[in-house]
């Protein structure tokens, strides 16, 4: 009997013994599993844009767990594209210090200095390494915090995460003798990114908001600020002080451009810019002068934005560059008329302007002459000129661009002249001088296949040209004139009619432009008029272009008619003195006959 109690209690303890073994006790979720893998999930957001469209992006808690609210409200701000290295930096250890029992992490010299801890190389806990960095990254250390850490990540053997997808997302998992403590970098960026994710710690695994378990999936919902730079183009002619989107000129003119690009903001080398090139694109109609300058403006300069797109504000550069020197390099793609200039800003002047000129100006001024021949264009067309931005960041392969544009308007006049009697001799007789009212000068041209160019002007009437109208039609075409108020005099006509009692007024309204950039330039106008001694005339089209050429017409009639000498005039005084000398001859007569008596 006792055999077989023995023999029972023993198969009793093995099936007990069993049951254990199939249904392990429950483990202690207060203390890390070092069996278990780890995972570390970023999810990349803009929240420049997330904010804009009143996304309270604030309201979410970092706690290292799945956040789908966050992830559902974010949808559609997601940033492709970007890449961060992680690099295990400490084990994760229990340490006591005077019987004081803390979780603490080890930082080396090098990171130890990054981060100014005072205690050098050692052991830190969570707070004293989250209050250092808090304090290394505050400020005007932020810049050359986040390159330090950068550079220590990338040569001390860290690793790229993948680059976030389309939902902004990227991961990493870990096996379990990798648990530790991890710097995460951002390394790379879009090149719309301006304000990089600071650099963060990050403990694979870590304890729960609610402490009381650890959580080896980690999630992190990092946003950036994004800001792509600005591009405007502004022109003025030679007797204007300000700039506008677009501007009348004469043939002949100098005409001073200005690009102002508002740079982007740079807060790391991974928002660093690696290229910021400009083509311009100049109207066949326009000549480069081949001649640049650029002057940079720092953000905290008190300079307005409307002072430095006019110029007044160049004295309160914070540099300028011409193209002799290094930091920048100008070329042309054509000798002639037309053409591109490309400058592109060089490696040594990137340095100048990474991290400094965060958020400042940078801005472009260079002159053209508008030509003196058939390739200006008149009218509402005028000549548009394009330019491009294209601009990269550290390690992006993708670039950005930018466009604006502005546009030169140019006029004409075609002047017929007749005489009343349809009489077509003494044409090349004919004489004007062309006089701009609004700016005081007189026109000088020269001739082309009958048409006259503007080429110049003279405040002295004696030197301006004198303007002929075609000998066989008439026509007297004038192209290349400025938008303004004009007098045209005629100063000899044919022989036998009338010069013209006044000058002819004769006033030019600008074409004005609406040009709006970014992707593409679009531009919106609204036409130009003239009138013609205050009456308005309809201006007619060059080529395709509407609103181009002022017509009038001047008739002189003729003369009036005057005695001519030898004429019956001349026989009735003859007559009247035949007379005479016969009356006095009688009287002679009559008195002698009297003395013969």
């Amino acid at each position: 009997m006792n055999r077989l109690l023995k023999k029972a209690f023993a198969l009793s303890i093995a099936a007990i013994l069993l049951l254990m073994a199939a249904f392990p006790a429950a483990a202690d979720d207060s203390t890390i599993d070092t069996s278990k893998t780890v995972s570390l999930t970023i999810y990349k957001y803009d929240e420049t844009a997330a904010t804009a469209a009143g996304v309270n992006t604030s309201s979410y808690t970092a706690n290292g767990e799945e956040n789908a609210t966050a992830e559902s409200e974010l949808s559609g701000y997601e940033l492709q594209g970007v890449v961060f290295m992680y690099l295990k930096v400490s084990n994760i250890v229990t340490e006591s210090t005077n019987g004081t029992i803390y979780l603490k992490y080890y930082i080396d010299s090098d990171l130890a200095t990054i981060l100014d801890l005072s205690g050098g190389a050692g052991y830190y806990t969570s707070d004293e390494i989250n209050s250092a960095l808090s304090t290394a990254l505050s400020g005007s250390f932020s810049t050359t915090t986040k390159n330090a850490l950068e550079n220590y990540i990338k040569t001390n053997g860290g690793k790229a995460m993948t680059e976030t997808d389309a939902n902004g997302k990227t991961s990493v998992t870990l096996n379990s003798s990798e648990q530790g403590l991890y710097l995460v970098v951002e390394t790379s960026v879009p090149e719309n990114v301006t304000t990089t994710t600071d650099p963060f710690f990050v403990s694979l695994p870590m304890t729960n908001s609610d402490g009381t378990d650890w959580i080896y999936n980690v999630y992190v919902y990092p946003k950036n600020q994004t800001n792509d730079p600005t591009l405007d183009k502004w022109v003025k002619s030679d007797d204007i002080t300000t700039y506008q989107s677009y501007a009348t000129a004469s043939e002949g003119d100098i005409v001073t451009y200005r690009i102002v690009s508002k740079l982007p903001e740079i807060t790391s080398t991974a928002s660093y810019l690696t290229t910021y090139t400009f083509v311009d694109t100049l109207d066949s109609g326009l000549t480069y002068d081949k001649y640049a300058t650029i002057e940079l403006y720092k953000a905290s300069n008190t300079a307005t934005a409307e002072a430095i797109k006019n110029g007044t504000a160049i004295a309160n550069a914070d540099a300028t560059w011409d193209n002799t020197t290094a930091y920048f390099t100008q070329q042309y793609s054509s000798q002639g008329a037309g053409g591109t200039m490309t400058i592109t800003i060089s490696s040594d002047g990137l340095a100048v302007i990474n991290p400094d000129y965060s958020g400042g100006y940078l801005v472009i001024t260079y002159t053209v002459t508008v030509n003196t021949n058939s390739t200006v264009t008149l009218g509402d067309d005028g000549m548009p000129n394009k330019v491009t931005l294209t601009y990269q960041r550290t390690n992006t392969a993708s670039s950005g661009t930018l466009m604006a544009g502005s546009i030169v308007y140019t006029y004409g006049i075609e002047l017929t002249k007749k005489f009343a009697d349809n009489s077509m001799s003494g044409l090349s007789d004919v004489k004007f001088v062309l006089y701009n009212s609004s700016d005081e000068y007189y026109v000088i041209a020269s001739v082309s296949n009958g048409v006259y160019y503007v080429t110049g002007t003279t405040t002295i009437k004696d030197d301006a040209t004198k303007f002929t109208p075609d000998s066989s039609t008439g026509k007297l075409t004038i192209y290349g004139l400025e938008a303004d108020t004009y007098t045209l005099t005629e100063t000899a006509t044919a022989s036998g009619y009338s010069l013209l009692q006044a000058p002819v007024t004769i006033e030019i309204n600008s074409t004005q432009a609406s040009i709006t950039g970014g992707t593409s330039v679009s531009v919106s106008t609204t036409e130009a008029s003239a009138t013609v001694d205050n009456s308005s005339v309809r201006m007619t089209v060059s080529g395709s272009s509407n609103n181009a050429i002022v017509p009038l017409t001047i008739s002189n009639t003729k003369s009036f008619t005057l005695p001519r000498t030898g004429g019956l005039g001349t026989i009735l005084f003859t007559l009247a003195g035949a007379l005479a000398v016969i009356a006095g001859l009688a009287v002679i007569t009559k008195g002698k006959k009297k003395e013969e008596k």
